[in-house]
């Protein structure tokens, strides 16, 4: 039975505890590997926290929410009916009732539609949001991230092992033979801790590159959703101008 594992796993340990209390030397990273760790582990906490709040925007009632994301992992979906479009249909559905005559009737099948059309929009943008932001937000967390923290983590143990060879170099005192083998244990762990320290410079520096090319993606995307619904909104300014018509006095009706 192989336990090499456990082996490392205790001198790791070992290690870790001497170096907490300073009676052993730790190998320092260089400057630009520990800023990239702090650059990686800011936006984590960035991205986690804005998915929480995106996922709020789109779905604000907690028990939708659950409900959600219970059929999502069902590969299911539910489409709700949001206020604004409940409005309208109510909104039209009373001006049927009342009949096709008078100005009001008609503005308030007019203002119906209106309500629907701005509960779609609504809705087709929560939709865009949770596709596009929240999805490239969950992608960072768990692809780009996470295997930075992976190599992250390999660094960690392979700095460990390395430092509890110079620690256990130097206690060798005149041991000849555990000396030489300690060396050349050392001369291996110090090639691999340094080809751990460049994988794991380039896949921080990706991690890093892939929250600012997605944020920049995310950002050029809701500019241009946003501008097209202020065209469509302009667009539909003249169609509103027989509002200015209705009498103030069947505008109290409506009202009330």
């Amino acid at each position: 039975m192989d336990f090499s594992g456990v082996t490392n796993f205790f001198n790791r340990t070992i290690q870790k505890t001497e170096e907490a209390f300073k009676t052993t030397d730790k190998t320092l990273l260089d400057a630009h590997l520990e800023d990239l760790i702090k650059q990686r582990d800011m936006r984590q906490r960035w991205a986690q926290s804005l998915l929480n709040l995106v996922i709020a925007f789109v779905q604000p009632n907690p028990a939708n929410r659950m409900e959600d994301m219970v059929l999502k992992g069902l590969d299911r979906k539910k489409e709700r009916v949001n206020d604004a479009e409940q409005l309208g249909e109510s909104m039209i559905s009373i001006s049927r009732e009342l009949g096709s005559s008078g100005v009001t009737n008609g503005t308030l099948a007019k203002g119906g539609e209106a309500e629907v059309a701005i509960g779609k929009a609504t809705r087709d943008f929560q939709q865009a949001v949770e596709g596009g932001y929240a999805e490239w937000l969950r992608n960072f967390i768990q692809e780009s991230s996470k295997s930075a923290l992976k190599e992250r983590e390999k660094l960690e143990n392979v700095r460990l092992d390395l430092d509890r060879i110079k620690t256990q170099l130097k206690r060798a005192k005149d041991d000849v033979n555990k000396k030489q083998q300690l060396e050349q244990q050392l001369t291996e762990l110090q090639t691999a801790f340094d080809r751990q320290c460049q994988v794991t410079r380039r896949a921080l520096e990706q991690c890093v590159a892939d929250f600012v090319r997605q944020k920049r993606g995310t950002v050029k995307a809701n500019v241009k959703r946003t501008t097209r619904i202020l065209s469509d909104l302009f667009t539909s300014r003249g169609h509103c101008a027989e509002i200015n018509k209705i009498p103030i006095d069947e505008v109290r009706v409506l009202i009330l």
